[in-house]
C-alpha cells in the first residue's frame, strides 16, 4: 500500500517537470513510512492535500485548491455620442441630454425603455492543482519550513456580466446603434422603411450609443463599448495557468494527540503579470484603456496593485500513518 502512494506521488511530482526516467526510477522505489492529510482556509478558497516526508529534510505536498464563488457589482454608464454631458444643473435640476432624446425615439420603436445605466454582476471563483516542496533548514526545529512549488488551474479568475435586468437596455443599444449603422450607410431600417428625414438627421448628429469606460491610451479616443451580437456586454480577468509559488510555513504538534498538527502558511503566487482584465470586444482594460471611471477604475487599479498573489493558509493536518 505504501509503495502504491510512493508511486502516485512521485508522479505528481515529475509529471509536469519532465524529470528523467532514472530520477522517478530512483524516487518510485522508496519506501514510504507516513503519509498525513491537511485541510486549509485562506486567500486561496478552500485547500485539500496529502503530504509524505521524503526524508528529514524534505517534505513533499500536492492536492487542490478552490475558491468559492464570490460575487460583487459594478455599472457602466450609457451615453449618446464620445463625450459625456452633464445630466445636472448648478441648481441640481435633471438636464435633458442626447441620450434622454434618443432613449424616447428608441421607446417610440421598440415600445421599451432604454436605462442610462447597466450593472454588471462579477464573479470570482477558480480552483488549482499544487505540487508543493517543503524544506526544514533548522535542524533542531522542524515546525519552521521554507516552500517551493507551483499551482496550475484556472487561466480564468473572474468573470463579468450585465444583470439579467438590464437585458432591455444592452438589447435596446443594439438595436440604436444598428439603426444608427443604416442611417449612415443610406439604408433603409426593415425593407423599405425609413424613419423620417428629420429623426434620420437627429439620430445621425448625436451619435453612436455606447458606454463609455474610459479613453484609449493609444489615440486618446474615447472606447465605446457596445453590446456583442447576443445583447450582453462582458469581461474576464485572466492569468497564467502555471503560477510558481514561494513561502514560509509552521507547523505544531498538539500535545495531547500528536497525530493531529495545526499552523500557518504564507507566501507569493506569481500570476505571470497582473490580471489582464479584456472586455468581450477584445479591449484590455488592464493595458489599452485610461481615464477609467468609477467602481471600473477601483477593480483594475486593484487588480493592477497585484503583479504576484499573497497566499494566507491556517492549516489543520492529521497523520495517517
Amino acid at each position: 500500500m505504501r509503495s502504491v502512494f510512493a508511486i502516485f506521488f512521485s508522479g505528481l511530482l515529475f509529471h509536469g517537470l519532465n524529470a528523467q526516467s532514472s530520477v522517478l526510477d530512483y524516487i518510485k522505489s522508496i519506501e514510504i513510512d507516513e503519509l498525513s492529510a491537511t485541510a486549509s482556509v485562506g486567500t486561496m478558497g478552500l485547500s485539500l492535500e496529502a503530504s509524505l516526508p521524503v526524508n528529514d529534510w524534505v517534505n513533499v505536498r500536492a492536492g487542490v485548491s478552490f475558491m468559492p464563488k464570490l460575487s460583487t457589482s459594478m455599472a457602466f454608464g450609457v451615453q449618446v455620442g464620445e463625450e459625456e454631458e452633464k445630466k445636472y444643473d448648478e441648481n441640481g435640476n435633471r438636464v435633458e441630454t442626447k441620450f434622454d432624446k434618443m432613449a424616447a425615439y428608441l421607446k417610440d420603436i421598440t415600445g421599451y425603455d432604454v436605462d442610462d445605466r447597466v450593472d454588471m454582476d462579477c464573479k470570482v471563483r477558480f480552483v488549482n492543482a499544487k505540487v508543493l516542496v517543503d524544506f526544514f533548514p533548522l535542524a533542531t526545529n522542524k515546525d519552521w519550513h521554507l516552500t517551493a512549488g507551483f499551482f496550475w488551474g484556472s487561466k480564468t479568475i473572474g468573470r463579468a456580466c450585465n444583470s439579467i435586468k438590464d437585458m432591455t437596455t444592452t438589447l435596446g443599444v443594439g438595436i440604436y446603434n444598428t439603426m444608427y449603422d443604416k442611417i449612415e450607410n443610406f439604408e433603409p431600417i426593415f425593407g423599405n422603411i425609413s424613419l423620417p428625414p428629420d429623426v434620420q438627421d437627429k439620430i445621425y448628429e448625436a451619435g453612436r450609443m455606447g458606454m463609455h469606460v474610459g479613453d484609449f491610451k493609444s489615440d486618446g479616443k474615447a472606447y465605446m463599448m457596445v453590446p456583442d451580437k447576443n445583447g450582453t456586454v462582458r469581461a474576464k480577468a485572466k492569468v497564467n495557468s502555471f503560477k510558481p509559488y514561494v513561502g514560509l510555513g509552521w507547523n505544531h504538534s498538539m500535545k495531547s494527540a500528536p497525530e493531529w498538527r495545526y499552523g500557518f502558511e504564507a507566501g507569493v503566487i506569481f500570476w505571470g503579470g497582473v490580471p489582464n482584465v479584456t472586455t468581450h470586444d477584445g479591449t484590455s482594460l488592464t493595458h489599452d484603456v485610461k481615464n477609467l471611471d468609477g467602481r471600473v477604475a477601483d477593480v483594475i487599479s486593484f487588480a493592477k496593485s497585484f503583479p504576484v498573489y499573497p497566499l494566507l493558509e491556517f492549516k489543520i493536518t492529521r497523520k495517517i500513518f
